[in-house]
């Protein structure tokens, strides 16, 4: 047996099944698998020894590992992103409350797509965040796009003539084909809604309008819709894929595109160990990123409120929370928060080389 044909079947085997007990090895050898593989004259002789070798390990018990595939979503919880959610939960705020004169027309599309909803499915109000799965449950009505109609293919260009010379079309059921197509859903909370005519059908619009304007996850999307509800922060959306016998992993990380790249980095070695943990961005102390969004998640209930109210919310709430030396004088809470939305939006907009 030549040396070569041993580490080529042993690196193809190894692919498959991992690292493989010694006495299989010798047991393979023996039985003249290697040689088989070795003597082979092409590719296809070659892999049909290699299929006997496979057959042979899993006649021994050893068994293929399994195709990897893994995706989901994350947070970043250095805390960054939720303060930044909290602005613009706020810029959300004022565009759902302001004139319509003022608003662009994106601006305005979204205020009244998110308005009419409420007005006409929430008439009560919004609903608590731990009613939400109740809510989408109880909605009824037809599912959305369960099926489409199409022309047959050999009738389809004679129809499009008549309609381009303007003249009357007439079809039969035998020239229309039914086919399936997936239905729209909506995700929340680990489950997956189909969408239906109705109130899950304008939620839908809801949720595409306020995610094209934040990028928030769909069920931050929905509970905000909802309840008014602020996600804890952007997401992250990352996915693994690993092929065997290839043997290759990709991983695909999304993040929002003020992640410094060394920052990126670090997330991409944390997904690769299997791991969703946030890292911290210069500029801003936790202190100042817990303020930000105390302050915007604050004034969200109370818009009038001063700043002597607010110091006073957030020293007690420091308090409350153990970090006492968070607290701030009503006479310079003002000047400093200024300052560290400044760097969080300096953070947010700069280009990363």
């Amino acid at each position: 047996m030549k040396q070569g044909a041993f580490v080529g079947v042993r690196t193809e085997l190894e692919r498959l099944f991992g690292e493989i007990p010694e006495a299989e090895w010798q047991a393979l050898e023996r039985e003249g698998y290697v040689d088989a593989y070795e003597v082979a004259l092409d590719e296809t002789e070659r892999q049909e020894a290699l299929t006997l070798a496979i057959q042979f390990l899993k006649r021994r018990g050893i068994r293929p590992r399994k195709a990897v595939r893994t995706q989901g979503s994350a947070y970043s919880l250095d805390g960054v992103s939720g303060a930044i959610v909290a602005l613009q939960a706020a810029e959300l705020n004022r565009v759902l409350n302001a004139p319509v004169g003022t608003l662009t027309e994106t601006e305005r599309a979204l205020r009244d797509t998110v308005n009419g909803f409420r007005r006409q499915y929430l008439p009560e109000g919004l609903i608590p965040p731990e009613s939400i799965p109740e809510w989408l449950r109880a909605q009824s009505g037809a599912v959305v796009s369960e099926t489409a109609l199409i022309l047959h293919p050999e009738v389809a260009g004679e129809v499009i003539a008549k309609i381009q010379r303007r003249e009357p079309v007439q079809l039969t059921p035998e020239q229309v084909q039914s086919i399936q197509q997936a239905c729209e859903t909506l995700a929340y909370g680990g489950r997956v809604y189909p969408v239906r005519e109705g109130a899950l059908q304008h939620l839908k619009a809801c949720v595409e309008a306020v995610r094209a304007f934040t990028q928030w996850a769909e069920g931050d999307c929905i509970a905000y819709v909802l309840s008014g509800a602020v996600p804890e922060g952007l997401p992250i959306d990352w996915s693994i894929r690993t092929t065997y016998p290839a043997n290759l992993s990709f991983i695909q990380v999304r993040v929002p595109a003020f992640f410094r790249p060394e920052t990126v980095g670090r997330l991409y070695a944390q997904v690769r160990r299997g791991v969703a943990r946030g890292s911290r961005l210069r500029g801003l102390q936790e202190s100042h990123i817990a303020l930000i969004r105390f302050v915007e998640q604050y004034r969200l209930q109370h818009p009038k409120a001063r700043w002597s109210a607010i110091t006073e919310a957030w020293n007690a709430e420091c308090e409350k929370q153990g970090r006492p030396e968070w607290r701030m004088r009503v006479e310079t809470v003002a000047r400093h928060y200024n300052g560290y939305v400044r760097t969080l939006l300096n953070l947010a907009t700069a280009v990363q080389e």
